[in-house]
């Protein structure tokens, strides 16, 4: 089977996170595996929640290539019908592209593995064992996917090469006609911190000296201003030194240009957010006399929990605040592999393309953070034609498309590059 209609039948599998309903696109995979003859395994999270893992056993005997894994996940978020030009989960083809959720965020990543992956299993050399693996819930957190199979399977993921989600996108010069392809090198970690205090209450028209909401927003906006970056972020040096032509344009700002800033900006310090807060009573002329903050910290690649504990010791200074860190994940960060990313960019050569293969850090979490600890590398690649400035528009958005040659082209890069790979 193609691989684009093997797509097409993915996104016509209505898999949304919300209702649990992955194994319809579970059971699309596993009729397409067996029509190839392919081996596999379900592994079934404690909610029935299905994860497929397959593997192809390296032939060469060379025990010292890591295993290839391609890894993504068929879960999707939800889709208002009413607001999509086509609907959302028909796999449409018209204007020049393929219309429904899960086209960038990854059914198309899903299928370009899958047949990477079937056309290894007919190449009679393969250095190195891969593993093709396709998880359910990523959107909601990955606990009955990822973070269930690491813990289930925890040794697929020791030192091996994994392909994921996150990058694989284009930007355009247009001053210098130049294209760069942004692949994921690495991925912010994540911290997360409750305030809490307790203070004298009162009477609004007799107020205390000390206002609790005041002090927990002063710790917030000192914690979101102090929190520094205990490493210069390699990607950030390298990304401005590849993109340098954009950031210094003089052309009047573009979309592309100011993208190429946010990613600066993004790669350059930890961000903060505010999921959770509570504050003491809700009625009405009665200040509260305690509250909880909770702060999610985006933190750079390579920080460490002690690190970000060293830094909460030395901000969080008010006598009445405690802070406590409920949680923290770290993120990753891969030592260059020249030999890898120049498979990446001869491969995209032999199929046309000769810009730029720059790293950058991923925008958001993936199910790569849970074998940030066990896997000796992590790449963000879906290649795509695709604008970035465009995908991000369409990612969980009404009237999410792949233009056709895009997917194709990103197809074909699949297939080749893991056949170099495992050459």
């Amino acid at each position: 089977m193609e691989a684009k209609k093997l797509f097409i039948q993915l996104i016509q599998a209505k898999t949304v996170n919300d209702d649990q309903s992955e194994w319809a696109g579970i059971n699309v995979l596993e009729n397409w595996m067996n029509e190839c003859g392919l081996e596999y395994q379900v592994f079934e999270s404690p909610q029935r929640r299905p994860n497929l893992v397959a593997k192809l056993l390296g032939t060469s005997g060379d025990s010292e290539k890591p295993p290839l894994i391609l890894l993504s996940h068929i879960d999707v978020v939800a889709a208002a019908e009413e607001e999509w030009t086509y609907p959302p989960f028909s796999g449409m083809e018209a204007e020049n592209a393929i219309w429904g959720r899960g086209t960038l965020d990854t059914k198309q990543l899903t299928a370009m593995h899958a047949h990477a992956y079937y056309l290894l299993s007919k190449q009679k050399q393969r250095s190195r064992d891969v593993y093709f693996i396709v998880t359910s819930d990523e959107e909601n957190g990955s606990t009955e996917g990822m973070e269930f199979l690491v813990k289930e399977q925890p040794h697929l993921f020791e030192q091996a090469t994994v392909f994921s989600e996150g990058g694989g996108f284009l930007i355009e010069d247009q001053d210098n006609e130049t294209s760069y392809m942004l692949y994921a090198n690495s991925e912010k970690g994540v911290a997360t911190v409750r305030l809490s205090a307790k203070m004298e209450g009162g009477h609004a028209a007799a107020p205390p000296d000390e206002s609790l909401i005041l002090i927990l927003l002063e710790t917030t906006s000192q914690i979101a201003s102090s929190i520094k970056p205990a490493h210069v972020n390699q990607d950030l040096v390298d990304f401005q030194s590849k993109m340098n032509g954009m950031l210094e344009s003089k052309r009047d700002s573009n979309d592309h240009q100011d993208l190429v800033q946010r990613f600066v900006d993004y790669m350059g310090q930890p961000s903060i957010k505010i999921p959770d807060f509570e504050i003491g009573s809700s009625s009405i002329n009665v200040l509260p006399a305690k509250g909880e903050v909770t702060l999610e910290i985006r933190v750079l690649p390579q920080m460490t929990e002690g690190q970000i504990r060293d830094q909460l010791n030395h901000v969080v200074s008010h006598p009445k605040v405690l802070w406590e860190l409920t949680s923290f994940e770290p993120g990753y960060q891969n030592t260059q592999d020249d030999l890898l990313i120049e498979i990446f960019k001869s491969t995209a050569e032999d199929l046309g393309f000769y810009g730029e293969w720059v790293p950058f850090t991923a925008l958001g979490r993936t199910d790569g953070r849970w074998v940030a600890d066990s896997a000796a590398s992590i790449y963000g690649i879906s290649p795509t034609l695709t604008n970035f400035t465009e995908v991000l528009k369409r990612v969980h958005q009404k009237d999410e498309r792949i233009e056709i040659d895009s997917f194709e082209f990103g197809s074909k890069w699949m297939d080749k590059a893991v056949a170099k790979i495992c050459e």
